[in-house]
């Protein structure tokens, strides 16, 4: 049970990247349409304010990079676990470019562990405060169960 919850929080983080990948995406589609790189420069900063987001670029419907961030040199990308994700920017149906996300997943996968140890630790404490109280609900149930009344306690 410990792993299969761990497994699903990280699926659920890659799915929040992919997620995070298609609204910027969406965001980008404005920007992109009217070459503003300001714009487009601006939203790549904020994806890279992410700790696990390494590198972001921004391409156009050729293929030619028009803002990129100056994230980790590709040698330590290559060495750590990195999750690439590519997210077409389209317009309709014209296609417009791509947004191209390097994601550390050491990083990335790093936050569910600690969430689930979190939870472990309070689904612990939780179970050994309901057998203090269940513990505590059998004596007295015990004790009601077996004390005289109080007439057979006086009749001796």
């Amino acid at each position: 049970m410990h792993s299969t919850s761990l497994r699903e929080l990280q699926a659920y983080s890659h799915q929040l990247m992919s997620l995070t990948a298609q609204q910027a995406a969406a965001e980008a589609r404005y920007w992109i349409t009217d070459n503003d790189t300001t714009n487009l420069e601006s939203l790549i900063t904020q994806l890279q304010q992410q700790p696990f987001i390494a590198a972001v670029q921004i391409h156009d419907r050729y293929g030619q990079l028009m803002v990129a961030t100056n994230g980790q040199q590709e040698d330590e990308l290559e060495a750590a676990a990195t999750l690439v994700l590519v997210e077409e920017i389209n317009s309709g149906s014209r296609h417009d470019g791509y947004l191209t996300l390097l994601i550390d997943e050491q990083a990335l996968l790093a936050q569910p562990v600690r969430i689930h140890q979190y939870l472990a630790f309070y689904g612990q404490f939780l179970l050994g405060f309901a057998i203090l109280a269940g513990v505590f609900i059998t004596i007295t149930f015990n004790r009601w169960r077996y004390r005289q009344p109080k007439s057979l306690v006086e009749s001796e």
